[in-house]
């Protein structure tokens, strides 16, 4: 490992770095992942300005975090995380239907044409996920936002993957009578992997 230049590390070899202070390896990690991360934000937000901040808030947060051992999928960690704070700038700033047909081209294929209400359909969800039990929770937390597969998250509870299985159709089924609206594909797009 030490006779490789740095840029050859794993993202968690980088990351354990940077937890050792190395700034470096930091941006590393930071120049690996920015332009995928901007890509990701933009075509949503077309506002350069507001992807930069999104993104450079996304990486001081992860630099604050550098010695949080839960963080083991960077790259997942990341590209949650930006799309997290895209989500948080679209609530703050009244969603539009342009905004939302774009949702609907990059992540759920849906047809819908209604208009709805964000901010109602975001809280019902959060308020879903809160409510559902612990255990429930804890795999729909790892599996959604983690982005951890069935295996990873059977191993890290000490569970079997049907019982992943069994949690998530669980979580999937109660969030849906929840929330209650079409749009709720869209919505559990925003918390996939991709």
């Amino acid at each position: 490992m030490s006779n490789l230049p740095i840029t050859h590390l794993t993202d968690e070899e980088l990351f354990c770095l940077a937890g050792q202070n190395q700034a470096e390896a930091f941006g590393v990690i930071y120049d690996r992942y920015w332009p995928r991360l901007y890509a990701k934000a933009f075509p949503i937000l077309e506002d350069r300005e507001a992807c930069k901040d999104i993104i450079q808030d996304v990486f001081i947060d992860l630099w604050n975090k550098r010695n949080d051992a839960n963080i083991t999928h960077i790259g997942a960690y990341l590209h949650q995380a930006v799309r997290f704070q895209v989500f948080k700038h679209l609530r703050r700033n009244n969603i539009s239907q342009k905004h939302l047909l774009q949702f609907q081209q990059l992540n759920a294929s849906n047809s819908t044409e209604e208009t709805i209400s964000f901010n109602e359909v975001c809280a019902s969800l959060y308020s879903g996920i809160n409510q559902l039990p612990e255990k429930c929770r804890e795999v729909f937390y790892l599996s959604r936002f983690e982005q951890l597969s069935h295996r990873e998250i059977a191993e890290k509870m000490g569970i079997s993957s049907k019982t992943v299985e069994n949690h998530l159709t669980k979580a999937l089924r109660r969030l849906r009578a929840v929330v209650n609206d079409p749009v709720i594909i869209l919505v559990f797009a925003l918390f996939l992997g991709g």
